[in-house]
């Protein structure tokens, strides 16, 4: 029978092999640490090569198209629709894509035309924003940080205001536990009228004069039109907060309404007569129109300033009377009567009273923040003619006398 026969090892052999497999156990992990390191390597090149190519195609979309692509690819990696990340841009284009066709918007989500958020989603989103009347100190901030990165031939624009009408209501907000509704105007609400329903919006606008963008700057809920001297403080104010944002605010915009005009003369602009009696009553300028039988008074149209010199002007009276009949319809009479021009004497008498008015008649005045600089007052061309077509339309007759 055959036995094993034991073989003694010694010791320094035994540590010999222990440490030659401690080496290679070192080097395997060396190797496997480098070999890992030079594949994320790789891979973020490869990434890299993916996202310049893909921006490279996507390059000549327009930026609404490029966006929705963006979201798609976004989709495509993600692992689960549950839980996915949206950007701010991707959300905000949902959010008013919500608002303009819910029935659309619906069908798109549950057929995956585009990667939408649920309107569960949307509704969170909406409640994390908390829109209120009045200056916001965050639109300003962002405003200030806008500023640092554009050049200053960019920041200088003109603030717009404008009013509309509103439906009466009130509502309770459960996440602030306030009602909405009452008239807020911000540090600027009148003591009577804090308890009052509101029914007119007053909106603030700045837009620069160079580029495309639009930023609002503030919102009031009114009673009423806001009068005259409301306005030039809350103009004042506004003027105020944007130029501290270093954005530069060299025209003030509004219709030719009669509250905005009480406003352009607490601002140091100085009205006519006619002005000053429709500011006292504070009507609108188009019930103010209809009760004019002088088109040219009522509008404060100065034709004598004209240069006499160098055009001959040739006096006439021209009647357009419009009938809206059958659908629409319009027949147009025209009648023109000459008559003699105006004597030497006449002339004189007019240009020294124009003259005069020209010396009490301004369009810009001191700015507030800068006395170097003019605030300039420009009233909004459209909403004249808006108020001319009104008058015809209302009316039916049009005098003009040139």
């Amino acid at each position: 029978m055959l036995r094993r026969k034991n073989c003694s090892v010694s010791k320094a052999l035994k540590a010999k092999i222990v440490q030659k497999r401690k080496n290679t156990k070192r080097i395997l992990k060396t190797k496997i640490k480098n070999l890992g390191e030079k594949l994320k390597e790789k891979m973020e090149e490869t990434k890299l090569l993916t996202e310049q190519k893909t921006e490279h195609i996507l390059a000549p979309l327009a930026p609404k198209q490029r966006l929705s692509v963006e979201a798609i690819i976004s989709a495509a990696k993600a692992k689960s629709s549950k839980g996915r990340r949206y950007t701010k841009d991707w959300m905000y284009e949902c959010i008013l894509m919500r608002f303009k066709g819910p029935a659309l918007y619906r069908k798109m989500q549950t057929e995956n035309i585009l990667p939408l958020p649920s309107p569960r989603t949307i509704q969170r989103y909406l409640k994390k924003m908390k829109p209120a009347y009045g200056f916001q100190h965050a639109t300003f901030e962002l405003l200030a940080k806008k500023a640092k990165e554009m050049p200053v031939d960019e920041r200088h624009g003109a603030l717009l205001l404008d009013e509309m009408k509103l439906e009466e209501g009130l509502a309770f907000d459960k996440s602030t536990l306030r009602i909405v509704g009452l008239v807020n105007m911000d540090q600027h609400t009148p003591e009577e009228e804090k308890d009052k329903t509101g029914d007119h919006a007053l909106v603030l606008m700045y837009q620069p004069f160079k580029g495309t963008w639009l930023q609002t700057v503030a919102a009031f809920l009114t009673k009423g039109a806001a009068k005259g001297k409301q306005l030039a403080m809350i103009v004042i104010d506004a003027v105020t907060r944007l130029e501290q944002c270093d954005f530069h605010v060299d025209v003030i915009s509004s219709d030719g309404a009669s509250w905005n005009r009480t406003m352009w003369a607490e601002m140091g602009m100085v009205r006519s007569e006619r002005e000053k009696e429709l500011d006292e009553n504070e009507d609108d300028f188009i019930s103010a129109l209809e009760a004019e039988e002088d088109w040219e008074t009522a509008l404060n149209l100065d034709f004598s300033a004209l240069p006499q010199e160098n055009i001959e002007l040739q006096t006439a009276e021209i009647e357009i009377v419009t009938d809206v009949e059958n659908n629409g319809n319009k027949n147009k009479r025209k009648r023109q009567n000459k008559k003699k021009p105006p004597s030497q004497s006449t002339k004189r008498v007019s240009k020294r009273k124009q003259a005069e008015e020209h010396r009490n008649t301004f369009v810009s005045v001191s700015h507030p923040c800068d006395e170097k600089r003019k605030l300039w007052f420009a009233s909004d061309f459209p909403h004249l003619a808006k108020t001319i077509k009104e008058r015809v339309l209302k009316m039916g007759t049009l005098t003009v006398s040139i």
